[in-house]
């Protein structure tokens, strides 16, 4: 017979585990929540279980990137995708950078520049051309090796990084001459480009080197660029104006002379007017500087042919000047003013304010010297009427013509005033009573100091002066009450002489009063004054 277990006895482990089993089974077939029938232990580990599952799954690789910089990582990933060249050239740069840096030391400005490794940017700019180029390398597509190189130097020129611009303008410029079928323009490009860059930089000398090229591979060929200009005429206008530049900075003469006639022959060979002109221009001026204005004369009536031909009315005016200029270094005034006006009324037409005022500052300088006072004021008050609306800043020089030329109309009057013969002799009457008078009461102002004579001497009528019979001419001046000046005498505007005459009780001091001085009305010969200079005399 068989026994019962028992009732405190705990079921086994594998039946317990079975009925739990079942019991999940039975709840999922009824539509039941399965936990319902866990233990509080099988919770817990379910509920770890789903958040082990959400975390992501970090590797090695994936920590290494998280903890190293940008630069460490693309790096590695240009290694990994086999790009070793590129890899190279990026480091390499950078390196020489650094090394640059610490060789200037904390003064120079790379010291406060911000490192390539920390511009996350430019170095994935870099990494996608160094790549790209180099791909299309393998396959000796040089063509694209040569855009990928001008457009990375392109990139960090706007971005001003003119180090790396540099750079990549030169290993285009290598890379250039392996592509063929293409007439060498793209090596005629890149040497355009180099130039550019060492004329930036200051290098004239290796900058008109490269023109050089640049021009005679584009010699007669149409190619054209993407603003549709044409090539040859490009290079015409860069190297004259390297030329220029060159004139420029030399201080020798003869340097001078050689760059700018050089200028002038690349000119004329491209059959440029406008540039032919413009060296012309600058040659007629070292001329002129060198004491050659006859040379100059005819190298400037050449350039204001060919710029009225081209209708440029600025250079026109340029030369105008220019010519007048000359013309006054050998003594043809007329024929300078007559230039001098061309470059005004061009100017005015063409609406070219500021070499309207030039022109006017000229004209009345010119007027000055040959005595046209008049004509002189009216252009000086042009040019300081413009030059106050347009560049208030510059409105020094035409100030001080304006002056000048108002000075020099006045005095052609006041020298009529003075010379006249009537007025001249009643100048000299009263200046002869004015140092008898004061002889006489020489015993009364014995006490008067220095400075208080140079007072008295300040405050004396010009005799000068024009004088108005209608209308007394009266100056008047304050004395200032710390000068102890003694006997002072106080004067009259009622007759010809100064009333000495003192009343008793007045103070010795001057007080701040008002000192007259007046001039003879009419001449001594009129015998109503003669007769009032008795009756003052008889008063005394």
């Amino acid at each position: 017979m068989e026994t019962l277990p028992p009732i405190n006895q705990k079921q086994q482990a594998t039946g317990g585990a079975e009925s739990s089993t079942e019991f999940i089974a039975r709840a999922k077939a009824h539509g039941r929540r399965e936990t319902r029938f866990l233990t509080w232990n099988d919770k817990q580990q379910r509920h770890k279980e789903k958040i082990r599952s959400q975390l992501p799954i970090i590797s090695r690789i994936d920590a290494a990137v998280y903890r190293s910089t940008f630069m460490h990582n693309l790096c590695i990933n240009m290694l990994k995708e086999g790009f070793h060249k590129s890899f190279s050239e990026l480091y390499n740069l950078l390196a020489d950078r650094r090394k640059n840096r610490i060789m200037e030391g904390p003064d120079s400005p790379l010291w406060e520049e911000t490192p390539l490794d920390d511009q996350h940017e430019k170095l994935e700019e870099l990494a996608k051309y160094l790549t790209k180029a180099e791909t299309v390398r393998r396959h000796k597509k040089w063509k694209d090796v040569y855009e990928c190189r001008v457009r990375l130097a392109e990139y960090f020129l706007t971005s001003g990084d003119r180090w790396l611009s540099d750079h990549f303008f030169s290993t285009a410029l290598d890379v250039s001459r392996n592509i063929r079928l293409d007439g060498r323009r793209r090596e005629a490009e890149a040497h355009c480009n180099r130039a550019l860059a060492y004329e930036r930089n200051g290098n004239l000398l290796e900058a008109v080197d490269h023109m050089r090229h640049f021009h005679e591979i584009t010699a007669g060929q149409p190619w054209r660029n993407d603003d549709d200009v044409v090539l040859s005429s490009l290079a015409c206008r860069h190297l004259c104006r390297t030329y220029t530049a060159l004139a420029d900075q030399s201080k020798n003469r003869e340097q001078q002379l050689k760059f700018l006639n050089q200028a002038l022959k690349v000119a004329s060979e491209s059959n440029e007017t406008l540039q032919k002109a413009k060296c012309g221009l600058n040659l007629a001026k070292i001329y002129e500087e060198t004491g050659d204005s006859k040379t100059a004369i005819k190298c400037l009536n050449e350039c204001l042919e060919m710029a009225q031909d081209i209708g440029d009315a600025q250079l026109c005016g340029e030369a105008c000047r220019a010519i007048a200029t000359s013309l006054q270094s050998i003594g043809d005034i007329k024929r300078a003013l007559d230039y001098f006006e061309m470059y005004a009324e061009t100017s005015k037409q063409a609406g070219l304010l500021p070499q309207v005022v030039s022109a006017s500052c000229c004209l009345s300088k010119v007027n000055i010297t040959q005595g046209e006072y008049e004509k002189s004021v009216d252009q000086s008050e042009a040019a300081y009427k413009f030059t106050k609306e347009l560049e208030p800043a510059n409105i020094a020089h035409p100030s001080v013509l304006v002056g000048l030329a108002r000075g020099f109309a006045v005095s052609f009057k006041y020298n009529t005033v003075v010379e006249e013969h009537t007025k001249l002799k009643r100048l000299l009457e009263w200046k002869n009573e004015r140092i008898g008078g004061l002889d006489h009461h020489e015993s009364i102002a014995h006490t008067d100091s220095e400075a208080g004579s140079s007072v008295m001497g300040a405050t004396r009528v010009d005799p000068t002066a024009p004088y108005d019979q209608e209308h007394e001419f009266v100056v008047y001046q304050k004395l200032s009450l710390d000068q102890n000046i003694a006997g002072r005498p106080r004067p009259s505007s009622s007759a010809h002489s100064i009333d000495y005459t003192r009343k008793e009780g007045d103070d010795d001091t001057c007080s701040d009063s008002e000192t007259s001085f007046v001039l003879p009305p009419a001449s001594s010969d009129d015998p109503s004054n003669a007769h009032k200079s008795s009756q003052n005399d008889s008063d005394k």
